[in-house]
């Protein structure tokens, strides 16, 4: 399967990871995904889950893939995000 034909069937506001050669060269909403891999044949795909404790930065945790989004789910001191994660 191409990158592209997985990318018709996510939505807009899901977000991507895209994993080449063991680095990750996009991180993102779906929309915004780099049409530079859409014919890149996919060998795995995963949907993982990011769960990051809300206070990462002050107790010196690692950080969220993107720190700067709000998380799809808040719990009392967690953050979660789905990520639908592409390796190439």
């Amino acid at each position: 399967m191409k990158v592209k034909d997985l990318m018709q069937l996510l939505h807009g506001p899901d977000r991507v990871r895209i994993i080449k050669d063991r680095n990750t060269v996009f991180t993102g909403w779906k929309d915004n995904w780099p049409k530079e891999y859409a014919e890149e044949t996919m060998c795995d795909f995963r949907a993982i889950p990011e769960i990051r404790h809300k206070e990462w930065e002050k107790r010196g945790l690692l950080p969220p893939l993107e720190p700067d989004k709000t998380p799809d789910y808040n719990f009392s001191d967690l953050q979660m995000c789905l990520y639908y994660t592409v390796y190439i």
